[in-house]
């Protein structure tokens, strides 16, 4: 039996312990940058275990889970919005491997500010005032918002603040480059900077802090 047609059978065998334990599942496929859900490619049984033990509770802070479905119908980026609501997206299926899915408990949208298209009269270029969202412009992105990235310090003053630190995750589906200084607003109205961004195998991986207007 070669590698591929073993593979084909592990994923049969999860489809089949999702059919016993899983719940109804939908599969999107982000095509468009402005809305992550325009794109559903099917229906499908799924459960998601914390840890190769059935039934172990999940750790404070962990956005990694195992999904146990049908992988010879999805694909790395695509979303899993199940029945329950609970979102999740595929980061990687790597052969042989557990199917690495990361829980989405936050949505995000990017602005960018913009290039003015004219020159002051000392030859001088600056950016719009007014920041294009870039993606989600329609329906926010899910995504993985962690406490943990570095930090930001704030002005020398009596009431300042360090501006706490996060890593955001989404999907290798999303359709831009997302880029350093891009803005990230949550859905609870929160602010944040891009500091560094790195798209990975299993998606994008960004360090942002909370921005305080």
């Amino acid at each position: 039996m070669d590698a591929l047609t073993l593979q084909q059978k592990i994923y049969s065998g999860y489809a089949k312990a999702a059919q016993r334990l899983g719940l109804e599942t939908q599969v999107f496929r982000p095509t468009q940058a402005d809305d992550p859900f325009t794109h559903p490619v099917l229906t499908l049984k799924a459960c998601f275990n914390a840890s190769r033990t059935t039934g172990a509770a999940p750790r404070l802070g962990q956005s990694t889970w195992q999904g146990r479905f049908d992988g010879r119908q999805t694909q790395a980026g695509d979303y899993l919005w199940r029945e329950d609501g609970a979102i999740w997206f595929i980061a990687a299926q790597a052969l042989h491997a557990d199917i690495a899915c990361i829980h989405c408990d936050a949505r995000v949208r990017i602005q960018r500010a913009q290039k003015t298209q004219t020159k002051g009269a000392v030859g001088y270029e600056g950016v719009s005032e007014t920041p294009q969202t870039v993606l989600g412009a329609k329906a926010a992105w899910p995504a993985s918002l962690l406490f943990g990235g570095r930090g930001q310090q704030g002005a020398n003053l009596p009431t300042s603040e360090i501006d706490a630190g996060d890593i955001a995750l989404l999907p290798v589906s999303v359709p831009i480059i997302i880029q350093p200084a891009d803005g990230l607003i949550d859905d609870l109205g929160r602010h944040y900077r891009v500091r560094a961004a790195e798209k990975t195998e299993m998606g994008w991986r960004l360090q942002v802090y909370e921005a305080h207007p």
